[in-house]
């Protein structure tokens, strides 16, 4: 009886409403205007020249039998809705309806109580039910690409199933269980979609007014991180819309955080109930009732890029289409089309869904690469262009993010602004953000790939390059094969570039004289790369961990390693107080405590290599000798000796090879 007594009370309110402007609310309903469908124009606004705090995407293509998919029609008249037999009656699904107060929602995050207020602003909330459990998954899936969305996500859920199967992902989402019989994914328009619709909005409205709300559903692909977005995170008493071609969309709204936001959409949901009929089902969907109350102009309201903000509608208008050339969407819905399948049909078809085959985790993805650069846009140009031409499979998912420094003063030099404006990549996700101070090199290093917010399982391989670099075609095959062969302990990291400094002081012979001449491919080294690295996910967030603990000492203290050439460079950086420029020494400090080694590609006997270096002018080279460090492979790396290499010989400071310095791998035939 306590959880009634809130909504008996909130319904007795509608009916005084009703009595008092009932004659009004009819007379509104035979006008048509409740019911109709309005063609407001809407002027797109060109993007700004460049917004850098975006993850930006390749322009979708429609696909080429979108033809063939059932997508909704709206006419002008109105939407009567028939019962069936099989409709679960209203005032049964209404015995359950939430009518608890904030303190008394349950709501749990990763099995433990939470309460509303707990979670981050803006709060991003989703509805569903056991019917579209999978779409939920998925949406979760997605998000694993943009932290920390998820710490900011409340999915309010039907059933314990559906709360059970959110759960077993293990984010930091928050889950609402509201119990509801509606558990199948109903089509747009029938009886039980209506009374879904209904009370999926008294849910959202319990939790308007103290904190800003973002209303999402999960048939969507999202190419953006949604919380880099500003019209997302304002403070700002204004709601936001999208416009759906016809009417104003009930899949995509955020609210302000204001008493206004409740008062607002319990209105909308006041008139909703109104239009019940016979059998208690509502006879006019809640986006149409929104399109006429916000007609009243009785709130204040931004519209939302439609172009940034797409609708379903895109993929069938050709106008749309053309209006959002070469705009890099935030969401794209995958509304308008009719029937949970054909939705998840679509997505998959379109890069869109994430949720692996059996519905049980998220499919892994393959690489993230991670850019730095400043000021040298034709150097960044030429690593992009190599990245580009790379042959990869059908499928193979490549994120990509770009990294900028700024000088001291705080600007970002105009070239390079340009180039990240118009930069594009097809292989998958795509962020480009320059740093809102400058960083330097250990900053950029140290703070480029903070792990620690991603899961551990998201990718394959993380690779991290500086903008002078160029690699070769076959480049991913290397860094994939490498992770997977070589798994011992003591390897830390992998990299692409061929190694020529031997660390050991003293040391009078190159690294092709230390080298066996016959049957080395590969090895690992104690001394770290700095020309492309990747680094295991474990080994990284440990990294940066005890770096965070140590930053503070004095280097002579924290960073020594002696016997080594390195270390005598540092110390000179020390003596010119100008440490900022090698970043490395941290890592090979690191790796000498912990015992770790690089894994070295040695390809064609050292006469070729996967990562170039082109000595550009910067803070270590003078630029004068423009010209690769070792030409690049051209040749496949799959199946090669280069992944074969097993055991695997590994070498201390001297680079000196023995027999007994070898290290267990996992060479499987691909």
């Amino acid at each position: 009886m306590k959880q009634r007594s809130l909504l008996l009370s909130y319904y007795k309110e509608v009916c005084i409403t009703f009595l008092v402007i009932g004659i009004n609310t009819i007379a509104v309903m035979e006008s048509g205007i409740l019911s109709q469908s309005y063609s407001r124009r809407l002027v797109h606004q060109p993007p700004a020249p460049c917004d850098f705090t975006s993850n930006f995407t390749p322009e979708l293509t429609p696909n080429e039998t979108w033809e063939q998919v059932d997508f909704v029609s709206f006419h002008e008249e109105s939407y009567t809705v028939q019962m069936t037999d099989q409709e679960t009656p209203l005032d049964e699904a209404l015995d359950e309806a939430p009518n608890e107060t904030e303190d008394e929602l349950d709501i749990r995050s990763q099995g433990q109580p939470r309460r509303f207020q707990s979670i981050p602003e803006p709060v991003f909330v989703m509805f569903g039910n056991d019917g579209f459990r999978d779409m939920l998954a998925n949406f979760i899936c997605n998000m694993r690409i943009f932290p920390p969305v998820l710490r900011h996500t409340l999915f309010i859920v039907t059933d314990e199933r559906t709360r059970a199967h959110i759960d077993s992902f293990g984010t930091e989402a928050s889950v609402w269980l509201v119990q509801n019989p509606l558990q199948d994914p109903y089509d747009f328009e029938t009886p039980n979609y209506m009374r879904l619709m209904l009370f999926r909005g008294e849910c959202l409205t319990l939790l308007l007014g103290s904190k800003a709300v973002v209303w999402l559903e999960p048939d969507a692909n999202y190419h953006q991180n949604l919380l880099l977005q500003p019209e997302m995170t304002a403070q700002t008493d204004e709601f936001s819309f999208t416009w759906d071609n016809e009417l104003y969309a009930g899949n995509f709204m955020r609210f302000p955080a204001d008493p206004s936001a409740k008062t607002f959409y319990g209105e909308v949901m006041n008139r909703m109930r109104l239009t019940t009929l016979s059998g208690g089902v509502p006879t006019i969907n809640d986006q149409n009732i929104l399109t006429a109350y916000i007609k009243e102009e009785t709130v204040k309201y931004t519209v939302l890029d439609e172009c940034k903000y797409r609708s379903g509608f895109y993929f069938q208008s050709s106008a749309y289409q053309d209006r959002c050339k070469g705009v890099r969407p935030v969401v794209q819905q995958h509304n308008w089309m009719i029937g949970a399948q054909t939705k998840v049909d679509f997505a998959k078809s379109h890069n869109g869904w994430y949720l692996g085959d059996n519905a049980l985790q998220c499919k892994q993805r393959d690489i993230r690469l991670v850019v730095m650069t400043m000021d040298r846009p034709k150097s960044l140009n030429r690593l992009m262009e190599s990245l580009k031409a790379a042959p990869y499979p059908p499928g193979m998912t490549v994120d990509l993010q770009i990294t900028a420094d700024i000088d001291s003063n705080n600007s970002l030099d105009k070239e390079t602004s340009d180039y990240l404006c118009s930069v594009a990549w097809s292989q998958g996700f795509l962020e480009t953000r320059p740093w809102p101070r400058h960083m330097g090199l250990l900053g950029q290093w140290m703070e480029a790939w903070p792990c620690e917010e991603y899961p551990s399982d998201l990718y394959r391989a993380v690779i991290m390059l500086e903008d002078d670099l160029e690699v070769a075609p076959y480049y991913f095959e290397w860094f994939l094969a490498a992770h997977e062969t070589y798994r011992s302990p003591r390897v830390g990291a992998v990299t692409g570039m061929r190694p020529s400094l031997v660390a050991k002081e003293g040391n009078s012979l190159a690294m092709t004289q230390l080298v066996p001449s016959h049957g080395v491919h590969a090895f690992a080294y104690k001394l770290m790369a700095t020309w492309s690295l990747s680094p295991k996910y474990e080994v990284w967030k440990r990294f940066r961990a005890w770096y965070s603990a140590h930053k503070h000492e004095p280097p002579e203290e924290a960073l020594a390693v002696d016997g080594i050439v390195p270390w005598q460079w540092y110390k000179h950086f020390i003596f010119q107080q100008r440490t900022d420029r090698m970043w490395e020494m941290w890592y090979i400090k690191f790796t000498d405590l912990f015992d770790l080694y690089t894994v070295y590609p040695w390809v064609d006997s050292g006469e070729r290599t996967l990562v170039c270096n082109w000595k550009e002018k910067g803070l270590n080279f003078n630029g004068w000798d423009l010209w690769p460090d070792f030409p690049l492979n051209t040749a496949p790396v799959l199946n090669s000796s280069l992944i074969r290499q097993c055991p695997l010989p590994y070498v201390e400071w001297d680079a000196v090879f023995s027999d007994n310095h070898t290290l267990p791998c996992e060479f499987n035939e691909v």
